[in-house]
């Protein structure tokens, strides 16, 4: 039995579980969330609990039968992933246009920087 943080992440599971492919508005009507709580609660629980829910564009989350449906789901994120990276190599683009080029070293990446090494 999974260790869950709250009863609306046990609820979540069992419904994925027993419901099928089902999207976040409609696990959000069951669940009295919004849909973007239902995106973070599923975010948490893959990234800590392991729960293994799957999710397309075209037919929302649903709990897996096979390995394929976690191959096609991991393919899914990492096509998000790589149109996100896409998204910020644009803004720095755009930031260049409007701004021109970038200093060297900006001081606010060296103080990130070093606070990383503490």
């Amino acid at each position: 039995m999974e260790n869950y943080c709250d009863e609306t992440e046990r609820r979540l599971v069992e419904i994925i579980r027993h419901q099928g492919p089902i999207s976040a508005g409609e696990l959000g009507g069951y669940l009295h969330l919004g849909q973007q709580h239902v995106r973070a609660v599923i975010s948490h629980l893959r990234r800590e609990h392991f729960i293994p829910i799957c999710s397309t564009s075209q037919s929302g989350f649903y709990w897996p039968k096979a390995p394929e449906d976690i191959r096609r789901t991991e393919a899914h994120i990492k096509s998000r992933i790589k149109v996100m990276e896409e998204v910020v190599d644009g803004l720095r683009l755009g930031s260049s246009q409007v701004f021109g080029p970038p200093a060297l070293f900006d001081v606010t990446e060296y103080m990130e920087l070093e606070r990383e090494a503490v």
